[in-house]
Order: structure tokens, then C-alpha cells, then sequence
């Protein structure tokens, strides 16, 4: 079993009984939250669309690992065959270990014209009662339930 370690930025703050509040920046519309994997930093995107979260094999430090790339399904979505790994998350102040998709996002990156090490899927974002989204200040607040 791999452990990867995730972690959003310390910039994150805990917001008086609501929930932790992320700043965010955005490219071509897509929600990026800077995070460190493995004390390294790195981008993610806030996909709430996915079910399952995401990191790239390269920000996972298994660059060797033969893996296929998230292929494109046309309009909405993707698809792609992914290994998975256990992976320690720290997000919005609350610790976790989970099972994610490591696959190649190579392609998905110069798709985006941004670097993406992984996403934020459903599956870490079901822990919290809301997820808000304040695009004026560039905030995603995770709400406690």
C-alpha cells in the first residue's frame, strides 16, 4: 500500500462555526486550489462532477508507474483507466486517508492550459454539509455539518 500525503495551503482559515474557508484562482473558468502532495506544492481542481479524486502519478512521486492518461469523453467528462492508492488528505482542516485515482494528467494539463496535479472530487467533498462557492472574493467555504 502507497501513502501519498495531500494538504491544502496553509492559507486556509476556519471560518467562525461555517466551515473553513479556501481561496481559490481560477484558468478558463475552472475552480484551482493550491495544495501541497507529498510537502511539495501543488494545483488542484475542484471537480464536482467527479466522483472519485485524482492525483497525477508525477506530483505522487511515481513518475515510473506505467499508467494511461484521463481520455477525453467529448463534451462532458472523462474517462480512464487509473491504479489506486490510498492517499492521506488534509483538507479544510480535516485529516483523512482514502482510496483516489492516480493516473496520468499530462494531457488534461495542456488541455487546461494550467498545470493540474490532481482534483477534489465528490469523495472528499461528501464530508462537508455544503460546498460554497464566492467567485466576487475567490473563496470555496467547506461547511461543517
Amino acid at each position: 500500500m502507497l501513502i501519498v500525503g495531500l494538504q491544502i495551503s496553509e492559507n486556509a482559515t476556519l471560518a467562525q462555526e461555517r466551515g473553513y474557508i479556501l481561496p481559490f484562482h481560477t484558468v478558463n473558468g475552472l475552480i484551482l486550489l493550491d495544495a501541497k502532495v507529498n510537502g511539495k506544492r501543488a494545483v488542484l481542481l475542484l471537480d464536482t462532477g467527479a466522483i472519485h479524486s485524482i492525483v497525477d502519478k508525477q506530483s505522487a512521486g511515481l513518475g515510473n508507474l506505467a499508467l494511461h492518461e484521463l481520455d477525453s469523453m467529448g463534451g462532458i467528462g472523462a474517462a480512464g483507466n487509473c491504479s489506486a492508492r490510498e492517499v492521506h488528505f488534509t483538507l479544510g482542516g480535516r485529516d483523512r486517508t482514502q482510496l483516489v485515482c492516480l493516473l496520468d494528467l499530462a494531457v488534461v494539463s495542456k488541455r487546461v492550459g494550467a498545470h493540474l496535479d490532481g482534483f477534489i472530487g465528490q469523495d472528499v467533498l461528501r464530508e462537508f454539509s455544503a460546498v460554497r462557492i464566492d467567485y466576487k472574493a475567490h473563496t470555496v467555504t467547506l461547511e461543517m455539518r
